[in-house]
């Protein structure tokens, strides 16, 4: 995936409706288990839970669901941050967003 951002909409298997939601489901426990699945999307799964990718932005979106075992409309956006670039010059990027707006690929 090299430096591109992901966004994935977070939730477990159940989906209702269409949520109005521009990410697309990740469903990582299948992603990570199923031989047929995707080899991208298992590429992004391993990628957010290997931290290679960093949650950068969590977004609810108008239609969400939010129950015990299930929510809906929850968008996670992830991208691959250079943390290099704060420590090489803190003053330069002091904040989180700072590194976020200096990394490749995390628009």
């Amino acid at each position: 995936l090299g430096s591109q951002a992901i966004r994935m909409r977070l939730g477990n298997n159940k989906q209702r409706g269409n949520g109005g939601s521009n990410g697309r489901m990740l469903k990582m426990r299948q992603a990570m288990t199923d031989p047929n699945y995707d080899t991208y999307d298992k590429l992004q799964a391993q990628q957010i839970l290997s931290a290679e990718a960093n949650l950068i932005d969590v977004s609810i979106h108008g239609e969400h669901i939010l129950e015990d075992d299930d929510y809906s409309g929850v968008i996670g956006h992830f991208c691959p941050l250079n943390f290099q670039v704060q420590k090489d010059n803190p003053p330069d990027a002091p904040m989180f967003r700072d590194v976020v707006s200096k990394s490749d690929g995390c628009d």
